[in-house]
């Protein structure tokens, strides 16, 4: 297995809970988040689909620019799919004809009904193909950049809802949600956008609470909604 985001890998519906993998995988992004810390800097974006994941569960950070939340405005989806109308060609004689007020058409034999015909060349096909997999691209890219957009709600913090710059305890809430992320996983599409929803609130489900309850108190504690009373790192 090649790179992938930690987006890919925590979403992957097969995945299940390692703790030692789990801790190594939160330790890492802690380690990156230290650093940024410890020279007064805020990360801002502690987010799985900001980070890239090896073969052996070694994670790093993509470069700021490809993280960058700007351009993620909810695209419009191009459900149509237009092809070119696909009509019968007429001999020029035919065609001067047909402007005409006093044209009559003639008398048509079976042999030459098969040159009306209209057999679209295979340009034509190809060009229609092409049309497909662009829309079929664009609707993949769609649902992309619709699952980054709820990724960027659950992991804006309390006090930036509220209209705060971010900050390093910002980053702090972040660590939060992924540690909830990679300790529950959710493979259900409405499940995992309610239950995601509800840590702003510091809702965890009892599930956690009961197999993983050091994991689920740290959890609360990143999560706190006072950013003053959440941890502090470098």
């Amino acid at each position: 297995m090649g790179d992938t985001s930690l987006r890919q890998w925590l979403d992957n519906p097969q995945r299940s809970v390692n703790f030692c993998e789990c801790f190594n995988i939160f330790r890492q992004i802690v380690e990156i988040v230290h650093v940024a810390h410890s020279q007064g800097n805020a990360v801002h974006n502690v987010r799985p689909s900001c980070f890239v994941m090896s073969s052996f569960s070694h994670a790093s950070s993509m470069d700021p620019a490809t993280c960058s939340d700007a351009d993620l405005d909810t695209p419009e989806e191009d459900s149509e799919i237009k092809t070119p109308t696909l009509t019968p060609t007429c001999d020029m004689h035919q065609q001067r004809c047909l402007g005409s007020d006093d044209f009559v058409p003639a008398k048509t034999s079976i042999a030459s009904l098969s040159s009306v015909v209209f057999v679209p060349p295979t340009s034509l096909m190809e060009d229609i193909a092409g049309k497909d997999e662009e829309v079929a691209g664009k609707r993949q890219l769609y649902a992309i950049k619709q699952e980054l957009v709820m990724e960027l709600s659950w992991y804006t913090s309390p006090e930036e809802v509220a209209g705060a710059v971010r900050s390093c305890a910002s980053d702090i809430f972040q660590l939060g949600v992924l540690l909830f992320e990679l300790f529950y996983p959710l493979s259900r599409t409405e499940e995992k956008s309610r239950t995601m929803s509800s840590l702003r609130n510091r809702v965890l489900p009892p599930q956690l609470l009961l197999k993983w309850p050091k994991e689920a108190s740290f959890c609360l504690w990143l999560l706190h909604p006072e950013p003053s009373h959440r941890p502090t790192i470098g």
